[in-house]
């Protein structure tokens, strides 16, 4: 069975929460997207602080803001207030995972919490 999230609109992409230009956002992305070994892999915060087009504070706050969003626009937390998710947020860790990659296992224990931000999540269950 697959699950489609459940995004609010609110629920912005990084580079819209940072304080820089949208010229130095398009550069780290291209150099992102431009295949050079160890550039690809690395996230957009990154690239902005290599190119020093924001600091890392100001990247800092704008991942938390942007975790509190999508926090925020999770069914699960609807009755939290905006300190609360402050709070929760900082607790989370964002991951991303490549296709075919097993997050969890049928049966085993696993402390995580998961929520799905973007993307598609298939559930299989043995028998």
């Amino acid at each position: 069975m697959a699950a489609e999230p459940n995004i609010s609109p609110s629920s912005r992409r990084l580079g819209e929460y940072l304080d820089c230009s949208n010229q130095a956002i398009q550069a780290a992305l291209s150099r992102q997207g431009s295949g050079q070994e160890g550039v690809a892999s690395k996230r957009l915060g990154e690239l902005l602080l290599e190119d020093e087009a924001i600091s890392l504070d100001a990247l800092l706050a704008g991942i938390q803001a942007q975790r509190v969003d999508r926090l925020r626009a999770c069914p699960l937390f609807t009755s939290l207030s905006d300190g609360d998710l402050t709070e929760l947020s900082v607790v989370f860790q964002e991951v991303s995972a490549p296709s075919e990659q097993c997050l969890i296992t049928q049966d085993d224990r696993d402390p995580y919490l998961y929520i799905l931000g973007s993307g598609r999540l298939e559930v299989f269950r043995t028998d």
